[in-house]
């Protein structure tokens, strides 16, 4: 699998590995260098990789033994290893022992879905981010309040969201634009539940945008949308799901 962050590429190879190139002034391709390559270096320390996260500056991956680690910048506690010391190589999140996959923020928090259903998020928090009820940073793992059975989460610039295996969608944090889909512009330090959208499938949050996919593979986007990013062939922003006008 390969995911991309704003200037650098990340992908996990079938035996395991973890390689990234790109931007590196952070260190977050994880080779123990700050160097730019232009070409995949592999992330030092790092096997049994099985789902990596990548955000502007930080990178996150979890490990078939459920352990999740991370590396890059740590400005605002966002790689969870209980400290704000930028890392080069990954470092274990605190805590977390039954990891299933990692989302990573745009900007500065990270979390995770663990396989019991729960979520944990660490790092910024100043608009609800990590979704504890409260709008404190946090430099190791907390649980993002009242969500149970979650099957896929996402990270924005500083939103977050997540599908729950009823098929409901719900986000938390930053909502300037709408991002948050509840049909206000309210950030929220708690989860609430997306606006008359269900049977989704999987989420992604954009940088003040949110899609979502449906069991009936219709797309439905919300938020920010100055540059058609909703997809629904207008430049209307909304805070509320607008079904992506698919060509035929």
């Amino acid at each position: 699998s390969a995911t991309h962050g704003w200037t650098n590429t990340c992908a996990v190879t079938q035996d395991g590995l973890a390689w990234c190139w790109g931007e590196n002034t952070h260190g977050q391709l994880g080779n123990g260098s700050t160097s730019t390559e232009h070409s995949p270096v592999q992330v030092s320390t790092l096997d049994g990789a099985i789902d990596i996260s990548i955000g502007a500056a930080h990178t996150c991956a979890v490990k078939n033994d459920g352990s999740a680690w991370c590396w890059g910048r740590n400005d605002s506690g966002e790689l969870g290893d209980d400290s704000t010391d930028e890392r080069h190589t990954p470092v274990q999140v605190v805590g977390l022992t039954d990891a299933a996959v990692a989302a990573v923020g745009w900007w500065a928090h990270s979390c995770v879905a663990k396989s019991d259903g729960t979520a944990w998020c660490f790092g910024a928090n100043w608009a609800g981010q990590l979704g504890d009820g409260t709008n404190t940073a946090r430099y190791t793992p907390v649980q993002t309040q009242n969500l149970t059975g979650v099957e896929d989460i996402s990270c924005g610039d500083h939103h977050s969201c997540a599908v729950l295996d009823d098929g409901t969608v719900w986000c938390w944090g930053y909502n300037n634009r709408g991002q948050l889909g509840d049909s206000s512009y309210v950030n929220r330090n708690v989860p609430v539940q997306v606006t008359n959208l269900t049977n989704a499938v999987a989420v992604s949050n954009g940088y003040e945008h949110t899609c979502a996919v449906l069991a009936n593979q219709t797309a439905w986007c919300w938020g920010k949308n100055d540059l058609g990013q909703l997809g629904d062939l207008s430049y209307t922003s909304v805070p509320y799901p607008v079904e992506v006008a698919l060509s035929d």
